[in-house]
């Protein structure tokens, strides 16, 4: 940096520009501080008293974020395009009379707008920059002030508020997650699941206690379906004392949720099974061959034998089992075997 831009950059309207700009940009920031804080603060107002459907959370989140995405262009268009000489000293002549326009003449001299073609030119440039320097120090527009300072009050008045509704409405926070974020859970009912996902056995009786917090309905909805795409049953639940619950038979693979209020659960799998049943049961015996008694079988678990009686067990399975053992009143435990017809096994 030469002497020439170093004195250019350190005359007084050169820092008023500088100052200009700053307060320009901190405008630009504060303004769109204060809109995004007040639609959120607006946005969670009303949520708290009607619970905005998502839809609207999405089109207001949107709107907010259209705001950011002004605000920060704003603030690029501020820092390619600087405030010039010129403009400075329009603002401080305003500000004071009777001086022609000796500062803005100064200015297009600093800002190389206007060269001195020979020497008694440069002698009036540096003459006008020094009649402009006391001019500025005697007149220089407080920018901050005029400019900033309205943006950064309402930015602050608009903090203060939320603050206050957060402090003073209870669970204010979820109102202010579901307008912020509206793809969050944050929920004013929050409802705990009886069941996740688990298994049943065909045909059993299945209760499922959900229990209800926060802003308690008076009805919850109990929702299933039989896969992903089928459309879902919905039954009615009557919540009593912040509880909701539902009892049904299982008969085959479902998917469910509950629904209450605002509040609405993950989608949960209920695998249905078939239990295990043992058909066909029979014992044959065989007594030893001392006794020269013929082979019996029996169609009951207790039996009564001879010592040396060979006693064979079989049954059926109403499905295929993976391993089956027999246990005797004594505590002894005898693995089957299959023998080879799916869902028999003996020993």
């Amino acid at each position: 940096m030469n002497d020439e831009q170093s004195k250019v950059k350190g005359h007084p309207l050169a820092v008023a520009v500088r100052g200009k700009d700053r307060a320009l940009r901190q405008r630009a920031v504060a303004w769109t501080v204060a809109w995004v804080l007040g639609w959120l603060l607006l946005l969670a107002c009303v949520d708290d008293a009607w619970s905005l459907p998502l839809a609207v959370r999405w089109i207001a989140w949107a709107s907010a974020l259209a705001v950011i995405v002004h605000g920060v262009v704003r603030v690029r268009r501020l820092m390619a395009s600087p405030t010039s000489f010129e403009e400075a000293a329009r603002d401080v002549q305003g500000r004071q009379s009777g001086h022609g326009n000796e500062v803005v003449t100064a200015a297009e001299y600093l800002s190389g707008r206007r060269v001195p073609s020979n020497e008694t030119e440069r002698a009036i440039a540096d003459a006008l920059a020094r009649r402009a320097a006391r001019h500025v120090e005697g007149a220089a527009p407080d920018y901050r002030r005029s400019l900033a300072w309205p943006a950064l009050a309402w930015a602050s008045v608009a903090a203060a508020l939320l603050a206050a509704f957060l402090a003073v409405v209870p669970e204010a926070w979820v109102s202010l997650a579901r307008a912020a974020l509206p793809w969050s859970d944050a929920s004013h009912t929050r409802i705990e699941p009886g069941h996740g996902d688990c298994e049943a056995p065909i045909g059993a009786l299945l209760a499922v206690t959900n229990r209800i917090a926060g802003r308690v309905p008076r009805t919850a909805e109990w929702l299933q379906r039989e896969g992903p795409g089928q459309p879902w049953t919905r039954v009615s639940l009557a919540v009593s004392n912040g509880v909701a619950r539902h009892a049904f038979t299982v008969k085959r693979d479902v998917e469910w949720r509950v629904a209450a209020g605002d509040g609405l659960t993950r989608t949960f799998r209920l695998d249905a099974y078939m239990p295990p049943a043992a058909t066909n049961f029979s014992v044959r015996l065989t007594p030893p061959a001392y006794t020269r008694r013929p082979e019996t079988t029996k169609s009951s678990p207790d039996v009564a034998a001879l010592r040396g009686t060979r006693a064979l067990w079989s049954l059926d399975a109403n499905v295929p089992l993976a391993s089956a053992s027999l246990r005797l009143t004594n505590g002894i435990v005898v693995p089957l075997r299959r023998d080879g017809e799916i869902g028999r096994a003996h020993v």
